[in-house]
């Protein structure tokens, strides 16, 4: 059989989650949609910041649509938090000794 080598570039569906939430577009089986959840979202399923990801069944609409989803593995939880925590000088364990041992003051 023969071969036919194509040269293409294919382009997914790819949008805000806000914009295919209140699309009416019903995927192709198969189809692929790509949504972009910012860490502001909430309600989305996703632990936000996230690119989500649904097929199609070609009957459903994206909303009704379950998830794809991946996380990174090594970024602790804290990271991908809409709000990062903040510490004081106080609270950080080890802190003093750190500076103490980074600073050569050589000049007093």
């Amino acid at each position: 059989m023969a071969e036919n080598v194509l040269m293409t570039r294919i382009q997914l569906k790819y949008d805000t989650l806000s914009n295919w939430n209140s699309s009416a577009l019903i995927l192709k089986e198969g189809e692929l949609a790509i949504a972009e959840v910012p860490s502001s979202s909430s309600n989305s399923g996703l632990t936000p910041p996230a690119i989500g990801i649904k097929v199609g069944n070609g009957r459903d609409r994206f909303l009704n649509l379950p998830w794809i989803q991946s996380t990174a593995g090594d970024v602790h939880p804290w990271a991908k938090a809409a709000n990062k925590p903040v510490y004081t000088a106080n609270e950080i364990s080890g802190l003093n000794d750190y500076i103490s041992g980074a600073i050569n003051d050589t000049n007093t």
